[in-house]
């Protein structure tokens, strides 16, 4: 009989991922609260910290379909840390950052990989989610960037206090994405727990290989949609 429910230890590993998400938006949100001390440090003007945030804006358009069709052709066992693996590099060279050029490739970096966490956490959630609960776990998931978003709305202040100022907050951030990572791949294991889906592996084995970047780039609803974003 098939299971109906999430098993603790997936539970687990969506909790690892979404802790992630949540933490990542704590830096997206908060980063206006933390311009003016950052411009302290390095003496510039608003209008240079407009052109770090927006150079790394456009790298994440032109990235994220590319780069989530690509790391989604990779185990999510995988993929997943090593997407929170570089938003962590990121925001550690952000916050280490004794130069301003550190300042744009700690961004860029963080602003390539925030987004793909969620995309390509549905592997796992096809592998340990029984579709019973599908709309259930979506619905917790959605939840979970306003809780970073709200954090860094109503306690920026506070966390600029407790942690030493802007540089305490990224590297803080980026050791609870580590530790993220880590437990992710712990709960994952060898993964025989949490592989809901087997049933399903011989007759997709089988299928004819498709080439998903190709299908994307030829199809107009995609660029259209990409556009109107």
């Amino acid at each position: 009989m098939a299971e109906t429910k999430v098993n603790s230890r997936v539970w687990s590993i969506l909790i690892c991922a979404w802790a992630a998400i949540a933490a990542a938006q704590v830096i997206v949100f908060g980063y206006g609260m933390m311009m003016p001390s950052i411009m302290e440090t390095f003496g510039v003007d608003t209008a240079t910290m407009g052109k770090i945030a927006g150079v790394a804006s456009w790298f994440q358009v032109f990235s994220l379909i590319p780069l989530s069709l690509l790391l989604a052709r990779v185990n999510p066992k995988f993929s997943v840390p090593l997407v929170i693996a570089f938003i962590a590099i990121g925001l550690f060279i952000f916050g280490r950052a004794v130069s301003i050029p550190m300042l744009y490739a700690g961004n860029i970096i963080m602003a390539i990989f925030v987004n793909s966490i969620a995309t390509l956490l549905v592997g796992a959630k096809l592998r340990g989610v029984p579709p019973e609960m599908y709309t259930q776990v979506n619905g917790i998931e959605n939840f979970v960037q306003p809780i970073g978003q709200t954090i860094a709305v109503l306690a920026m202040a506070q966390l600029l206090g407790i942690l030493g100022g802007w540089r305490g907050v990224y590297v803080t951030v980026s050791i609870i994405l580590a530790v993220a990572l880590i437990l992710y791949l712990l709960f994952w294991g060898n993964g025989k727990r949490i592989n809901f889906g087997q049933e399903a592996a011989p007759s997709a084995a089988n299928a004819p290989k498709q080439n998903p970047l190709k299908e994307v780039a030829t199809s107009k609803v995609v660029w259209l949609t990409s556009l109107a974003w």
